[in-house]
């Protein structure tokens, strides 16, 4: 198993954390609920934090990837749900409904596929920038027999101004009047 890219990883790990806050926030509103505010929003930014982090560290290969990415935001799911049933007033207490049940499923679902696909865009997007920009480089860049060697004139006039402009005395006055 190699080693997964430091960017991919961090970008995925940010956009899990806050998909995992937004269908949280966005479930407990449809539900009937108050808009989180104040140490409910410490806990779920808590939450998304460690789904972001849990995230980051999945394996490589796509379906594994994939899978493990929505247990992690159907984890994340959870912590967020217990948050705003013990922090806010919520609606149907601790209970939970099947419909609830499947819906966060679902959620879980699609957005582990919408940041693969997103991850998968990003990375076909980089190595196609990766070869206009070698493309680039090739086109513009100058014949090496045609470089010059760029030389800094130092006319004689001006050495003697620039080391004479800073003698002289600088400083407070020697005689100081009070009135």
């Amino acid at each position: 198993m190699s080693a997964p890219r430091s960017g991919a990883t961090a970008v995925r790990g940010a956009l899990a954390g806050a998909c995992s806050g937004a269908v949280v926030v966005a479930a407990h509103g449809l539900g009937g609920g108050a808009a989180p505010a104040g140490d409910t929003l410490v806990l779920l930014a808590l939450a998304g934090a460690a789904v972001g982090a849990g995230v980051r560290t999945l394996p490589t290969a796509p379906l594994q990837r994939l899978a493990a990415m929505a247990a992690v935001l159907g984890a994340g799911q959870l912590a967020g749900h217990l948050a705003l049933t013990v922090t806010a007033d919520h609606v149907h207490g601790f209970g939970v409904t099947p419909g609830m049940v499947s819906a966060h499923v679902v959620a879980a679902l699609v957005c582990a596929a919408l940041i693969g696909l997103a991850e998968l865009g990003a990375d076909r997007a980089v190595s196609a920038l990766r070869r206009l920009v070698a493309v680039l480089c090739a086109i513009i860049s100058p014949d090496p027999e045609r470089r010059t060697r760029h030389r800094f004139a130092r006319p004689a006039a001006t050495l003697p101004l620039l080391l004479s402009s800073a003698t002289g005395t600088r400083g407070p006055p020697a005689l100081l009047l009070l009135a």
